[in-house]
């Protein structure tokens, strides 16, 4: 719930306004995705809505970290560094 909504409710009124909004539309879709993960609610009810097959295409690796954010400002820091480093000797080449 936010703000006494219901979040998943939405996401479910999302996908059956999309569904609607591909059968207008003519398109051929071949299957139906949901990316993110935060995107299936909306992906099972399009799939539901337009009887266009829902498949899991990508799955994330919930064993491993959040590899686009650094854990610290001093990682950060380094990582900055590095690549300055690269482009430098890259720009003398």
């Amino acid at each position: 719930m936010l703000d006494g909504i219901s979040v998943y409710k939405t996401q479910m009124r999302m996908g059956t306004t999309l569904a609607e909004q591909i059968k207008a539309s003519g398109l051929e879709i071949d299957r139906i995705i949901p990316v993110p993960d935060s995107a299936r609610p909306v992906a099972l009810e399009v799939a539901k809505a337009t009887g266009i097959s829902y498949r899991e295409g990508l799955v994330k690796n919930r064993y491993v970290g959040r590899t686009f954010i650094m854990p610290g400002q001093a990682s950060a820091r380094n990582l900055c560094a590095a690549s300055s480093t690269r482009s430098r000797s890259n720009s003398k080449a």
